[in-house]
């Protein structure tokens, strides 16, 4: 006769294990570019749920900061005042707010309180026509960034040329520079021609896109000739700048990547500078181009098919055949996808069609198509 087990009682709930607990929290995006209530608030109940989870949802919580208000702005200021461990986890601060004069003040403020920060980011607007304000204290407060090495400037206008130098040459050790539409009243003189701004433009990654060609030449004259990575983007005619062999992409010996920005919809003339800049590449090692195509904000669609006789126009497949290029190991076509345009069914028409159009380097393993949202 059998008799029954004693019952055990369970003394501990299953649980999953911290690190795959860890994944979870960090597997949480938010749902636009400057964040979202629910984002937060997911990663402020991750934080208090339990002290196992309070150190990860703090990381994610505080790697990136977007300052987007005056009150965020100085709310921040008096986190770090009364919680300064909080700087630990700061690696990138996004300022973007209608009072540009937060970007005056925010090295200022924050001078020696982010030792971990490595990428920083002004946003102005130029339909405003506000200019950046220039003071000496601005300048002398941002050099104290030794840690940041990636500077991102969208919308922004500059009383000079010799501002927005200034402002690139007094960060230290930066490394990656994305402008995106700078704007300055006065052009200036060239401040690379005093000893004082030789050789402090130490940027392997420059980017410039819908950038202004006199600054995009002088800029070009002043980084090192052993600069790697490089982007561009031109809305208008650009021949002078192809034209000038100082200021040539033949300077770069050991170029490896090329971004291509291109606007769409686009129409022919846009995409006329393409070769012309392609054709001035003589580093062998170039390995990687990118061509990334953003809509403009009205977009809704566009023609692909009627984009991609663009391409044929701009000889790109030509180009790519040449001896130059036996080195290239990747091809990417980089979309922003327009607003009503779903992925699936398009997504994969469009991979299709560029195939066809790049059936060598579809069979040769180089392309390669992102939809981005």
């Amino acid at each position: 006769m059998s008799t029954l087990e004693p019952y055990a009682e369970i003394t501990s709930t299953p649980r999953l294990p911290v690190e795959v607990c860890e994944k979870i929290v960090d597997s949480l995006e938010p749902s636009n570019i400057y964040g979202d209530l629910t984002y937060y608030r997911t990663l402020g109940s991750c934080a208090l749920t339990c002290r196992a989870l309070t150190p990860r949802s703090r990381v994610n919580l505080f790697r990136g900061i977007e300052l987007t208000s005056r009150a965020r702005f100085y709310s921040f200021a008096k986190l770090l005042t009364t919680s300064p461990d909080v700087a630990e986890y700061v690696t990138s601060v996004h300022v973007a707010c209608d009072d540009l004069r937060l970007v005056t003040n925010f090295p200022i403020v924050f001078a020696h309180k982010l030792p971990r920060l490595k990428w920083l980011v002004f946003y102005g607007d130029l339909e405003r026509d506000q200019v950046l304000p220039a003071h000496p204290a601005f300048y002398l407060a941002i050099s104290t960034f030794s840690s940041v090495v990636k500077l991102s400037l969208y919308d922004l206008w500059f009383q000079t040329f010799q501002d927005f130098i200034d402002l690139v040459c007094s960060l230290p050790n930066l490394s990656n520079l994305d402008c995106t539409a700078l704007k300055w009243k006065r052009v200036s003189e060239d401040p690379f021609k005093h000893a004082q701004y030789q050789h402090k433009l130490n940027l392997y990654s420059p980017n410039l896109d819908r950038s202004d060609l006199i600054a995009a030449s002088r800029m070009f004259s002043a980084v090192p000739a052993s600069l790697s990575h490089v982007g561009l983007g031109f809305s208008e005619d650009i021949s002078e700048f192809l034209l000038d062999e100082n200021i040539s992409l033949a300077r770069f010996p050991t170029l490896r990547t090329l971004i291509i920005w291109l606007s769409l919809p686009a129409k022919f003339p846009g995409y006329f500078w393409v070769p012309g800049l392609l054709l001035k590449i003589t580093s062998p090692h170039v390995s990687e181009v990118v061509f990334k195509y953003q809509y403009d904000f009205e977009v809704k669609d566009f023609d692909f098919d009627k984009e991609l006789g663009y391409v044929d126009h701009a000889r790109i497949k030509e180009i790519f055949s040449r001896k130059l290029f036996s080195g290239l190991q990747r091809v990417l076509f980089v979309f922003r996808r327009a607003f009503g345009d779903a992925y699936g069914y398009n997504r994969d028409k469009k991979h299709g069609k560029l195939g066809e159009r790049f059936s060598k380097m579809r069979n040769r393993g180089l392309l390669d198509v992102t939809f981005r949202s």
